[in-house]
């Protein structure tokens, strides 16, 4: 804030990167500063770690008010992790340096959705159905499948989440 006083100008691309240090280093009140100032929300200038968008962080992480934040500035909802073979046709390589490779192995073609109802970690349901109710007041397609034709339903269910699985069947989901 002293910075923001002082005349300090978040740019796109330095705000989008800051907002992803920011989350993945669990510093939510600076991250709500960025989110309000104007930073990238989806995290293209630069990504985040992972390759994950600063909406799919903060779903995995089942922090509702920063998913609430970065909703209200315009993050897509349905956005998804490329897959190695986008990557490649853009002309990347697996091997490509620049290509999250951790990312595009373990999560590719995932949504915030899905992140909110797989993520492990303590449990807090509360929070994680917070942020399911959130992300599907938004619009998020509840029966999106990940590159291994998973959803957030078949997600919820394997972590025995069974208050997740059964508002997303409310939503509409299917096995």
């Amino acid at each position: 804030m002293l910075l923001l006083e002082q005349g300090a100008v978040i740019d796109r691309t330095a705000g989008g990167i800051a907002l992803c240090d920011a989350i993945v280093n669990d510093r939510r009140a600076v991250a709500l500063v960025l989110i309000d100032k104007g930073a990238d929300v989806e995290g293209k200038e630069g990504g985040c770690y992972r390759g994950l968008t600063p909406l799919m962080h903060v779903a995995a992480d089942r922090d509702p008010e920063l998913v609430r934040a970065l909703l209200a500035k315009g993050a897509a909802v349905n956005a998804r992790i490329p897959e190695v073979k986008w990557m490649v046709a853009e002309g990347g390589t697996a091997e490509d340096p620049a290509v999250p490779k951790e990312a595009l192995r373990r999560f590719p073609g995932r949504t915030a959705l899905m992140a909110a109802a797989e993520s492990g970690g303590d449990p807090k349901e509360d929070d994680r159905l917070a942020v399911v109710e959130l992300l599907l007041a938004q619009g998020a397609e509840v029966d999106a499948r990940d590159a291994k034709g998973r959803t957030a339903l078949s997600f919820a269910v394997e972590r025995g989440y069974s208050r997740i699985a059964e508002r997303l069947r409310q939503a509409g989901a299917t096995p």
